[in-house]
């Protein structure tokens, strides 16, 4: 109600400069937030619900790098897919809480499939792809190595016991990979928005894997049930930005 107010006060006193701005500023980030989702149609990681859970300091590595990788894809669905693999055995520990929130919350810092990453270049349009990217990932390391010892510490300075995800690392190749075509593809399109980018890739990556994967009419009904059910679902976390940018073209007004 505010915000509507505070438009109808701009709009008599004929100040409407700001209205585009909030009409248009967020479409781009919220194209790039769906193009994003389909990703979820080939990069999930099988359950493996029949294989014993792995324990030991390996166990520790491959559960976070997995959760880290697959969580900058594919945002916190990575998270409850392993965290449900995990609690079906016992309840979550300290030491995987912390492994959790801390392998998926540090994908932000690089990952350009996360939200914050596409806020970041609407925000700072002329901000380099390769630095933001370069830099976030040795943010990524040392919060690894932070996490790491706060796990042993939790532990009492063991991670003999500690139980975690039978990730395997062979299927792990589609994070990295589109990481990399984004970064190809923005020196070969630079005056491409790379969110726009990012949204294209995603899309036609998904539907090529989908393809190979499970032949063209079982991936076009594929397709059409994200399009239909699942981009639907994301109307709360839409409305959020749209929300976001039309507050703050307010502010500006004051």
């Amino acid at each position: 109600m505010f915000a509507l107010l505070s438009w109808l006060i701009a709009w008599q006193t004929g100040d409407i400069s700001q209205l585009l701005g909030a009409l248009t500023m967020n479409q781009s980030m919220i194209v790039m937030l769906m193009g994003v989702q389909f990703l979820q149609l080939v990069a999930m990681p099988k359950r493996e619900q029949d294989e014993a859970l792995p324990t030991g300091k390996k166990a520790f590595l491959r559960t976070y790098l997995g959760v880290h990788l697959f969580g900058s894809v594919i945002n916190m669905s990575a998270v409850i897919l392993v965290a449900d693999r995990l609690v079906s055995m016992n309840p979550l520990s300290k030491q995987q809480q912390i492994l959790l929130t801390r392998s998926f919350t540090s994908a932000a810092c690089w990952s350009p499939f996360f939200a914050a990453f596409a806020a970041a270049m609407v925000f700072a349009p002329n901000a380099s792809l390769t630095v933001v990217i370069t830099t976030g990932l040795g943010l990524a390391c040392i919060a690894l190595f932070i996490t790491y010892f706060d796990v042993l510490k939790v532990a009492n300075n063991s991670l003999d016991n500690f139980v975690g995800y039978p990730m395997h690392f062979q299927a792990l190749w589609l994070p990295p990979m589109l990481a990399v075509l984004v970064m190809i593809g923005h020196e070969l399109m630079p005056d491409v928005k790379v969110i726009l980018l990012i949204a294209l890739l995603a899309v036609l990556i998904s539907g090529v894997v989908l393809i190979a994967r499970f032949g063209a009419m079982s991936a076009s009904k594929r397709f059409l049930r994200q399009v239909t059910i699942e981009l639907p679902s994301m109307k709360n976390e839409i409305s959020l930005f749209l929300i976001a940018v039309f507050l703050a073209r307010v502010w500006r007004l004051f």
